[in-house]
């Protein structure tokens, strides 16, 4: 079971390494681009939160969520480790739903504005650095993401 849990976890963080290739595919688009994929991140983030109280109204994830929301929205730029330790709780809680599947999709397109938004960032960097920024991000999630995981069965 834990397996599949974490198949699926860094299955919807590859589009994390998806954003980030066509980035480097399409560098001409990314300064058009960044507005629009910050807003698409905004959206995504309120829908997948809306999607997950709407399944989970008669347990406790309500009030995670609804302390998620006022922190997504007035986090600083500097605070993206913050934001995968909520996307990977958001992807925990999800996990017990039956909107598992739409949340994953969600996600996927989350993390695909997001590694363009990185590469945008950091597109003169090493390989080298660009990896940790990456293996950071990854290590953040899947630690937010077993912590509903241990709390449901440990």
């Amino acid at each position: 079971m834990i397996q599949l849990y974490l198949i699926l976890a860094l299955a919807s963080f590859l589009g994390f390494i998806f954003g980030m290739i066509l980035a480097k595919i399409a560098p001409e688009e990314l300064d058009d681009n960044a507005p629009w994929s910050i807003r698409i991140q905004d959206f995504l983030f309120l829908v997948m939160v809306v999607l997950l109280g709407y399944h989970n109204l008669e347990n406790y994830a309500v009030i995670v969520l609804l302390v998620m929301l006022p922190l997504y929205w007035f986090k600083d730029q500097n605070s993206k480790l913050l934001e995968y330790a909520m996307l990977g709780v958001l992807f925990g809680i999800a996990y017990f739903t039956q909107a598992f599947n739409i949340f994953v999709t969600l996600l996927f397109v989350y993390t695909i504005a997001s590694g363009n938004l990185m590469a945008q960032r950091l597109h003169k960097i090493s390989f080298k650095r660009m990896f940790k920024e990456v293996s950071i991000r990854l290590i953040f999630f899947l630690i937010g993401a077993l912590l509903p995981f241990y709390l449901t069965y440990f």
